[in-house]
């Protein structure tokens, strides 16, 4: 079963990269069309190997083979724990931890940056612990170590931004942690984390791509599943750098501005 799995990956991989090459829009009907020539030359090359043909995509119906499915919810679950870790802010507000805190030798900025190492080192305990599963229950693997410590640590710090600046936004942690349910939900559909944008129209798309989780799966698939150098790497990173240092300094200064 894993073989057939694995095999149908590649082939998928194959198909969206003479698709790439030819310049066709990797729409669903191409998409197939190109998986079906891709097997018909391995079977025409006598691989030695039966091709299944694939009459859906597999993962029912969402057109994410396994380990597109493993990224989609680590990056899902990576921005809900971390996002909610804002909310310790607005409790130690709440509990006048804070006020208490302020009167130490460390400044306002100082105390932040603590907050936010705490929150960048909890997210890669998260997603290691994601990554360990996943290659334990099955068998993934998830590409050159660096590369994806690269993508992992974009978004983490992206995640941590958008909670803290929410936590400038909100006034109590349990508003923090149903809003951001809400959001980290939504805009992870909006992304891609559960099913591929090449299956939605292209203004839902470009809509898409507005999201953090967009990105990190462009980036994780590209480690994952392409195979792809850091000259791939280099607009996803490049994008969710610029998401995290926008998210990052919003969120502090409007902490900061909060006293």
């Amino acid at each position: 079963m894993r073989e057939v799995a694995a095999r149908s990956a590649r082939d998928y991989r194959l198909a969206l990269a003479h698709l790439r090459r030819s310049g066709t829009a990797p729409e669903p009907e191409a998409v197939a069309a190109a998986l079906g020539r891709v097997q018909a030359a391995r079977a025409e090359a006598g691989a030695g190997v039966r091709v299944e043909p694939v009459a859906a995509p597999p993962a029912r119906g969402t057109g994410f083979t396994l380990g597109e499915q493993a990224l989609g919810f680590t990056v899902s679950f990576v921005m809900m724990l971390v996002f909610q870790l804002g909310g310790v802010v607005l409790r130690e507000r709440q509990q006048g931890t804070w006020a208490r805190l302020r009167m130490a030798p460390a400044g306002p900025l100082q105390l932040l940056l603590g907050y936010l190492a705490g929150f960048f080192v909890t997210g890669w305990v998260q997603f290691g612990i994601l990554v360990g599963a996943s290659r334990l229950l099955f068998g993934l693997g998830w590409g050159d170590p660096l590369q994806l410590a690269a993508v992992a640590s974009a978004y983490i710090l992206c995640s941590v931004g958008l909670g803290l600046l929410f936590a400038g936004l909100v006034r109590t942690p349990e508003q923090q942690q149903a809003a951001g349910i809400f959001l980290v939900v939504a805009t992870s559909m909006l992304g891609g984390a559960y099913w591929p944008l090449d299956l939605v129209g292209e203004t839902m798309r470009r809509i898409g791509y507005l999201t953090p989780q967009a990105w990190a799966m462009e980036g994780f698939r590209t480690v994952l599943l392409r195979g792809g150098g850091w000259a791939d790497l280099s607009l996803p990173l490049a994008v969710l750098g610029g998401m995290a240092a926008l998210f990052l300094a919003a969120g502090v200064l409007r902490l900061r501005a909060e006293g």
